[in-house]
């Protein structure tokens, strides 16, 4: 290949990247916002098809992201149906299911909580007649209503706690359903969830610090 075909060769490839760079870039811009972040503490970012943003105050979070927390870090996102989701550090989430359609009364919200700690508070969708609200997390699938839970490993073993409404936690081998204070235990997916006690208001500080930013304790 001479100079000319080279140069020619060149300039395509590099033509051909940068279509290539746009088309990624809008495909990631044309996804829904479906939320955004309302505190942050520390370092977060949202990562989506190998692509990764650092997050700040106010940054939008897209459908398919899925939030990291870094040590020591918090974050706290807000739906557009005013469910809120806080992240403990060295935590992950996708929210891999959003339909929100008020004037319908219908609605389903499904989040991977893929590590870390994390606090859910339940928003409008939970509200909605034909509702369907999940959490997967790497030991059980958590089936809610009206509800405020913690989830996360403490002490060596995952726990759950309904701070409110009704929790029912699945593993491959059972169910148990919590309800306001209660809480259970697993090691992994194949055991059967602890059946439900009340935790002891030392066990639900614990829990909490996991997730509470270093402001609040000011």
């Amino acid at each position: 290949m001479n100079c000319h075909g080279c140069y020619r060769f060149f300039c395509y490839s590099f033509f051909i990247c940068l279509i290539s760079v746009f088309f990624s870039a809008q495909a990631q811009d044309n996804r829904p916002g479906i939320g955004t972040v309302t505190r942050l503490q520390g370092a977060a970012e949202a990562s989506y098809q190998g692509r990764q943003k650092n997050l700040s105050q106010n940054a939008a979070i897209y459908f398919g992201d899925r939030i990291s927390t870094g040590p020591e870090a918090r974050v706290a996102i807000t739906l557009a149906d005013e469910t809120e989701v806080t992240l403990g550090a060295n935590a992950s989430l996708v929210v891999d299911e959003f339909v929100y359609t008020p004037e319908q009364s219908t609605g389903k919200l499904g989040l991977q909580v893929l590590q870390g700690a994390f606090l859910f508070v339940g928003g409008k969708i939970e509200g909605q007649t034909r509702s369907n609200v999940s959490i997967t997390t790497p030991v059980a699938t958590l089936g809610i209503r009206g509800t405020t839970l913690w989830g996360g490993f403490l002490d060596g073993k995952y726990g759950v706690v309904a701070v409110s409404g009704i929790v029912k936690v699945t593993t491959t081998v059972g169910t148990v359903t919590l309800t306001e204070n209660q809480g259970t235990w697993m090691s992994n997916p194949r055991q059967f969830p602890k059946q439900p006690a009340d935790w002891a208001d030392e066990l639900l500080a614990r829990a909490m610090d996991t997730i509470t930013f270093a402001d609040d304790g000011q």
